[in-house]
């Protein structure tokens, strides 16, 4: 089991992609996590302040998961959520 598992179970809650965009970018979210609890392990932090630190550069605000999902959007449902502003009410 990952060490991060309820960091990234969050994040995919709240992460709005279809699949397998959400899968893919669940795995790069697992490696890179688990990458800079590794560098803070290097620096010589205790693994319970590097694992503190690593989640807190991973925390999902409601601005970064909103960025992550537009970054990662088909350009068909960028488009659609664009036209639906604009609807006759």
């Amino acid at each position: 089991m990952n060490r991060f598992s309820d960091l990234l179970n969050e994040i995919n809650k709240k992460l709005d992609l279809p699949q397998p965009h959400k899968s893919r970018i669940m795995l790069e979210l697992s490696a890179d996590l688990n990458d800079t609890y590794e560098y803070y392990l290097d620096k010589g932090l205790t693994p319970e302040n590097a694992m503190k630190k690593a989640e807190e550069k991973f925390a999902p605000t409601n601005k970064s998961m909103e960025e992550l999902t537009m970054t990662h959007q088909t350009n068909f449902r960028k488009f659609v959520d664009k036209v639906s502003q604009y609807r006759i009410k």
